[in-house]
């Protein structure tokens, strides 16, 4: 047995202990007591769909949605105050206490809502213990799936473009490569999770491709900006963004969705879930094709997701969830601009295939209003394919299984620690990662991480977040690879500490329990890591390669006027990357002319200025605006071939300085109507066919890529209960654009589509 068999199995059998240990206290269940209510409107009229989330002093404990009546009601444990906080976009409730509840006591809440330009949600993502948004001092923004389903959107990524501080950057047609640069930080530098599972490559490869997450069972997005290692350890450095699934509520309900559209766009999507007895279930499948705008560009992306759940009793909760995605994309390669002559044509054979897979099991027991136990493990597994009878076929195949223990205590009232340990074992295998002999072997790692975090608040007006993760990164053996290095590399072991602290401070608090206006400060610091990925280690001659670092920090104030009916957020970022990993251009013949070093450091320092209004109960409207200045600072031991491609004082690749999105939404009765707009300013780029390979033949590698303005108008109606029309037009403007140098984005195209709701409260019912 290697000694990463025997690290593996001591965390296994740690985790193992761990679950038995909870199970033998599951005995100590408490008496339950019950919380139930209404919602109305300012009028009196009830609300009806809105989230209602309970919580106590350890987070989150239950989210239910309001009835037909406008109803709610839970199970909790006796002896807890709670406070219940209402999501409902236009609307704000701030948190509403329930007080002490005793052993059989029920007691009846009316929530009356206030028009708010502010959606009272809960977080948790940006930190370990769940918080009402208004008390987090991170930048954070919460795409609902109601947004998504406003803007007929298939996919995240196209609701991705109007947040502040993020350039997505889409390789034009559906399928193609999508990337998305945070606060001017790298593409590998965004940590993405589904519903808590990691979905990031080994060391985050060349960066997440949001090409093919689709957002049909999406109950919200929530993005943190800002390094968050402390959180979640390698890859969150410029932003964290958790997807978080739909889960099983109320009497069972099922929905169906068609549509079409420009390019032979064919999609559909059902779904189904509910609650029985003490177990939630919901389960979605969909599938879109489009036959694209060119030759060899036709798509197809299906999609399976479900989740099943059970409360054991009020304190105690289990949960499995997965999602599988099986795409096939055609790849022409890039036919629009081409600045240095480059182009020799479309590639009419080319494909690429992807298959991946998502596993993950939840547990946690709360032994009082004092302590709580949670469990998770899952894995991921990445099958990438490129397939080609002229270039030929490639292969990448990533997995990654995660065991996760976290202990809540609360010290003190007002004074929460939350603490435990991760271990994640990671393998990285890819066709030209051979040894000596020619045989593909695989790259394993092994990562460990012990967290702590403590929340404080005082008097409810400032909360303190302060936390630190100490990340272990164990990478085997690597082989000697062919033409790249000759010697077989040592294991090593690599330890790091990552600090995050974060502060939210009312100077006018009435606004939380009244939706009065308030001023809110709100910052941020921390430090981020991304270990190496497969590449970087296997095609080096510098088997010592550290990870790269980043410094981040954000302040900002965030303002409520005209009764909390206009938002107003102002933050200034500033991020420092370190040790950025250079690998020196070569020659493609031979491999071994490449070298990897940690020789890059970047600034990238700017503003987020964002406003939302709510003037009426019909209208919505709001926009961001992005200011980002973005540096190469050193290239620290450079022989020389990069300071020829970059250059200091550089702005980075593919960030814009200037980049903003508008939209407006008007509901009147039965008709919902929206236009949206998005900006972006001229970026640099490199070669669309060559990339920076392009100075090797004397030709220009560094390039300009303008500017663009694109507007989208869409609409929906609803004939019935459960039954909606939907239609949106994009590109309204028929503009000529590339999100990515070469790759033109599709002109002036629709989708229309109906969705169907059946059962449940408020579905269409079928008379017998």
């Amino acid at each position: 047995m290697n000694h990463s068999q025997s690290v593996s199995k001591r965390a296994v059998r740690l985790f193992a202990f761990c679950i038995l240990w909870t199970g033998l206290h599951l005995s100590l269940i408490a008496q339950t007591s019950v919380i139930e209510g209404q919602i109305k409107d300012p009028s009196g009229a009830v609300i009806r769909g809105a989230q209602i989330s309970c919580i106590d002093a350890l987070g989150t404990t239950l989210s239910h949605w309001s009835d037909g009546q406008g109803r709610f009601r839970f199970e909790v444990s006796a002896g807890i105050e709670y406070q219940l906080i209402v999501s409902q976009p236009g609307f704000s409730s701030g948190t509403v206490p329930t007080g002490p509840l005793k052993p059989g006591q029920t007691r009846s809440i009316e929530i009356g809502l206030q028009l708010s330009a502010r959606t009272d949600s809960v977080l948790v993502s940006a930190s370990l213990i769940d918080q009402p948004m208004a008390q987090v001092g991170s930048s954070v923004s919460i795409i609902t799936g109601e947004d998504l389903k406003n803007s007929a959107a298939p996919l995240i990524q196209d609701a991705l473009r109007g947040i502040p501080g993020l350039t997505v950057s889409s390789a034009g047609r559906r399928g193609g490569t999508t990337s998305i640069f945070a606060r001017g930080g790298d593409a590998n530098y965004d940590l993405v999770l589904l519903d808590g599972v990691k979905l990031n490559d080994f060391g985050g490869g060349l960066g997440y491709d949001f090409a093919h997450l689709v957002a049909d069972d999406v109950d919200r997005i929530e993005v943190v900006r800002g390094a968050q290692s402390a959180l979640y350890g390698s890859e969150a450095v410029g932003a964290t963004l958790n997807v978080i699934t739909q889960r099983g509520e109320g009497t069972p309900r099922y929905s169906f969705q068609a549509e079409g559209g420009s390019y032979m766009l064919r999609r559909w999507a059902a779904g189904a879930n509910g609650l029985t007895r003490s177990v939630n279930w919901a389960l979605n499948l969909s599938r879109m094709d489009s036959d694209g705008a060119n030759f060899n560009d036709n798509y197809r992306d299906q999609n399976a997701s479900g989740r099943i759940g059970m409360d054991l009793s009020p304190r105690t909760h289990a949960a499995f969830h997965f999602n599988l995605n099986a795409n096939d994309a055609g790849a022409p390669g890039a036919y629009g601009s081409d600045p240095n002559s480059t182009f020799f044509g479309l590639d009419l054979q080319s494909r690429d295939k992807n298959n991946d897979y998502v596993y993950g099991l939840d547990f946690e027991h709360e032994f009082s209003s004092k302590f709580r136990q949670r469990f998770e493990g899952n894995f991921l597994s990445r099958n990438f394919r490129f397939l080609s009878p002229s270039l030929g076929d490639s292969f990448s195949d990533n997995f990654r299984g995660t065991l996760r223990s976290e202990s809540d205590l609360l010290l003190f009232p007002g004074d929460t620690l939350a603490f435990g340990f991760e271990y994640q074992r990671e393998r990285f295998l890819n066709n030209f990662v051979t040894d000596p002999t020619g045989q593909i072997f695989a790259l394993h790692r092994n990562n460990f991480g012990y967290f702590a975090e403590n929340q404080w608040n005082w008097q409810q007006r400032l909360f303190l977040t302060a936390g630190v993760r100490i990340e272990n990164f164990r990478t085997e053996d690597i082989l000697a690879v062919p033409f790249s290095h000759d010697q077989n590399f040592p294991a090593s072991s690599i330890v790091s500490t990552n600090p995050r602290v974060s502060a939210a401070y009312f100077i006018r608090p009435g606004s939380m329990d009244h939706a009065f206006s308030y001023v809110r400060l709100h910052g941020s610091a921390g430090t981020g890591i991304r270990a190496p990925n497969g590449f970087e280690l296997a095609f080096t001659s510098n088997p010592r390669l550290r990870p790269e670092r980043s410094l981040s920090f954000d302040t900002g104030a965030e303002v409520s006027l005209w009764n909390s009916r206009a938002l107003f957020d102002v933050t200034y970022f500033y991020n420092r990357f370190e040790d950025q990993i250079v690998t020196l251009t070569g020659d493609l013949r031979q491999l071994s002319t490449f070298s990897s070093d940690n020789l890059g450091n970047a600034r990238a320092q700017g503003m987020e200025v964002s406003v939302t209004m709510q003037p009426s109960s019909k209208i919505r409207l709001g926009g961001q605006y992005t200011y980002l200045n973005s540096e190469i600072l050193s290239l620290n031991g450079d022989p020389g071939r990069a300071q020829s491609i970059f250059k200091v004082g550089d702005p980075l690749i593919r960030r814009p300085a200037h980049s903003g999105s508008f939209f407006a939404t008007w509901t009147h009765r039965r008709w919902v109507l929206s236009l949206d707009a998005l900006m972006r300013g001229r970026t640099t780029d490199t070669d669309p066919n060559l990339g920076t390979f392009a100075c090797d033949l004397g030709l220009p590698c560094i390039l300009k890529n303008p500017g663009f303005v694109v507007a989208n108008v869409g609409g929906s109606y609803d004939f019935s209960s459960g039954v909606t029309w939907y239609a949106r037009i994009n590109n309204l403007l028929n503009q000529r654009y590339e999100e990515v140098l070469g790759f033109p984005a599709y002109r002036l195209n629709f989708v229309s589509g109906v969705r169907v709701n059946l059962g449940g409260e408020n579905g269409l019912h079928l008379k017998r």
